[in-house]
């Protein structure tokens, strides 16, 4: 979680195939996405759904969210490889400068179910994933639903020492 990565390159590096599934790249005017990212009502968002896979077998299923001012969607349609995130880091504008997640425990309804091909009701990690750009915008906004028996997430957690508290005399 400390790295900002793809599931192609943790795939890469840890030596299984990553692929996608059902792909669909589409743009919308949805007031309430644009707003996410600070956006008036009408600007174009970009949408692209897909699950992924590790050899094979389904274990996310992903939606990325992008302003087409940062990836229009021509681009998308034609040179889309199966990662929003190494897109905007191999054209870096806008230069990414860091992300930040939200991870909740939830279940599978009937239709994350069967983009999974796992029974109705499968515990699921929900991540919320935004990525900001060095000038402090939001440039992408991820939404992914991962099939928890593949995943494992560690985070470090070090003390820290609070100065002028009351407990201390």
């Amino acid at each position: 979680m400390e790295v900002l990565e793809s599931l192609e390159s943790i795939a890469k590096r840890q030596g299984w195939r990553c692929g996608s599934e059902g792909l669909g790249i589409q743009q919308a005017t949805d007031s309430a996405v644009a707003e996410r990212f600070g956006l008036p009502a009408g600007t174009p968002i970009n949408a692209v759904t897909r699950v992924k896979t590790a050899d094979d077998t389904p274990i996310a299923s992903m939606t990325d969210y992008v302003p087409e001012t940062a990836l229009p969607i021509e681009l998308l349609s034609r040179q889309f490889t199966g990662s929003v995130l190494d897109m905007l880091l191999l054209r870096q504008d806008p230069a990414i400068d860091y992300a930040t997640a939200t991870l909740t425990a939830c279940s599978a309804d009937n239709d994350i179910a069967g983009q999974l091909r796992v029974p109705p009701g499968t515990p699921l990690l929900f991540s919320v994933e935004t990525v900001y750009g060095k000038d402090h915008r939001v440039v992408e906004i991820g939404e992914t639903y991962f099939v928890t028996q593949f995943f494992r997430f560690h985070v470090i957690r070090r003390p820290v020492m609070f100065h002028g508290s009351e407990s201390e005399a």
